[in-house]
């Protein structure tokens, strides 16, 4: 699943693409060694990255092996890395069938060149069952939050940073949508459309199967682009193409798995039935998304009737989702009733997840957004911290991005740097300054972090006061207040990742920290 570009970047730059530029994007699915004057395997061909050794060929066999790599090239492999000047021959045979013909670095031996790719292809390969389970996740979420296919298409651009094109074989679908720029010009992207899409179109309907993760790989040399196409299936037939467009050297390895990933979940968002949206609140409004884990969806439905019930509101429920769109007067204020209303409900239903979005205009497509940010904050919050959590959607996706790009011991070390002396302070005099500061951090008011702790107002400005002079952090400052809660976030995360419990225990100061969440957990019921 690794490109020729990937590989090649993973072990060095100092590579030079003489021919054959456009399939830097190929797949690369095996590295072989050929040193001349041995003749050429008859079963090499497409998707083999070649390094062809030529150091001390001359004469005849300088000649016999210039002709072996024309013949490399011409059966389309992945590309031929060589020591040799090429001839004519040998960078048209590359240009014609896109095939890079590329000089290494003479710093490099063959043999130890040939080593490092077979390692940098291995440690591609052994990430791809990895990548490919984040992002069906990740899109299939998506689209279990009610994300449209157009959502789901800019989720796409956005994880690959390519442009991407979404197109309804209906041509009166609502469904066909302009390219999403990201640094090509549309008049490109056209020309590439054009150029490209009467092979695309014969690819699906006699090529496309539906049972298997099918992808057509289009090199455009004229544009200087390459394209990715997976057909959109619905019960059997292709209903849409999504594409990726991108320079043949910016193709990556994850661009071919999540394009993939995006396609099915697009099928499964053309399937379903479009979700009634609730009627539209003046002026700026909040959506909540509950789940129940411990109660019917009709129960708590009526329970969140009881809770939510104002003239303004709105309240639906689809599958297993309770929806209510409510007016907010502010962030502070709504975070806070937010709060309010999930610990109510988890005390009369047990565990209930709650996502939350707000948004400050009330149009159609702003609600149908805000629907699917709060369904999603609810989905990654039960995937991130467990069944049970109030999520916002900008928690949720600062989470996501934090916990799928930094490993566990780069989670740990931000944990430590941030929060690691308050919490070795708790770990003392159970002072709770983790957890006083994980509250202010979210309502930054003394006296709405005493009422949600329980405590009085004066113990909280101590407990700040304290932190201060153990963090020399003032938290009063945006940048300061932030570093302190990427660290805490980074904790919980680093918690619930591949960490066993005793290990967990001993990055974060033993179980302790675990008692105090459930003191505070229990002090906010108490006092909602």
């Amino acid at each position: 699943m690794a490109t020729v570009s990937e590989v090649l970047h993973s072990v060095s730059h100092e590579f030079v693409v003489l021919a054959g530029a456009a399939g830097l994007g190929r797949e690369v699915r095996r590295i072989l060694f050929v040193r001349p004057p041995a003749e050429v395997n008859a079963s090499i061909g497409r998707g083999d990255l070649v390094v062809y050794a030529m150091a001390g060929a001359h004469g005849d066999s300088g000649v016999a092996a210039d002709r072996a790599i024309t013949a490399l090239l011409r059966e389309s492999v992945a590309g031929v890395l060589s020591d040799l000047a090429p001839t004519v021959s040998a960078v048209q045979a590359a240009n014609t069938r896109g095939s890079p013909l590329v000089a290494s670095s003479p710093s490099i031996e063959p043999e130890q060149l040939f080593a490092m790719l077979v390692r940098s292809l291995e440690q591609f390969q052994a990430a791809l069952g990895g990548l490919q389970t984040e992002l069906h996740v990740d899109f299939t979420r998506l689209s279990r939050a009610g994300s449209t296919p157009a959502m789901l298409l800019q989720r796409l651009v956005d994880e690959t940073g390519k442009t991407g094109l979404l197109q309804a074989t209906d041509t009166n679908s609502e469904a066909v949508q302009q390219p999403v720029l990201h640094d090509l010009g549309s008049a490109t992207v056209r020309r590439a459309i054009q150029s490209s899409d009467v092979a695309a179109q014969r690819w699906m309907a006699e090529t496309a199967d539906a049972t298997v993760a099918n992808l057509l790989y289009l090199e455009l040399p004229a544009e200087r682009l390459v394209r990715l196409v997976a057909p959109v299936w619905i019960d059997g037939r292709v209903c849409a193409a999504v594409s990726l467009f991108a320079r043949s050297d910016e193709l990556r390895g994850r661009d071919r798995v999540a394009i993939v990933a995006a396609a099915r979940a697009m099928g499964a968002a053309y399937a379903q039935v479009p979700q009634q949206i609730g009627p539209t609140v003046r002026g700026p409004y909040g959506v909540v998304v509950l789940y129940a884990h411990d109660a019917s969806v009709d129960q708590l439905a009526e329970a969140a009737y009881l809770r939510f019930k104002q003239p303004s509101g709105a309240l639906s429920v689809a599958g297993d989702q309770v929806r209510a769109w409510l007016p907010y007067a502010s962030q502070v204020r709504w975070r806070q009733q937010v709060a309010e209303w999930h610990g109510q409900l988890s005390k009369d239903l047990g565990t209930v997840s709650l996502g939350h979005a707000v948004r400050s205009r009330a149009e159609a497509d702003d609600a149908r957004l805000a629907l699917v940010q709060a369904a999603e904050a609810a989905l990654l919050g039960d995937q991130l911290f467990g069944p049970g959590h109030v999520t916002s959607y900008a928690d949720a996706q600062l989470a996501r991005f934090l916990l799928y790009n930094r490993q566990t011991h780069e989670l740990c070390a931000l944990y430590e740097r941030a929060v690691g002396k308050l919490a070795a302070e708790d770990l003392k005099r159970e002072s709770d300054l983790v957890a006083t500061l994980e509250v202010y951090c979210e309502t930054f008011a003394t006296q709405r972090t005493a009422e949600r702790m329980g405590i009085h107002r004066n113990t909280v400005l101590y407990r700040l006061k304290l932190i201060e002079e153990i963090t020399a952090l003032d938290v009063g400052d945006g940048s300061s207040r932030l570093f302190l809660q990427l660290g805490i976030l980074a904790g919980r995360l680093a918690r619930r990742s591949s960490l066993s419990q005793p290990q967990a225990d001993a990055a974060f100061g033993g179980p302790h920290l675990v008692k105090v969440n459930r003191r505070t957990k229990t002090r906010q019921a108490r006092t909602a």
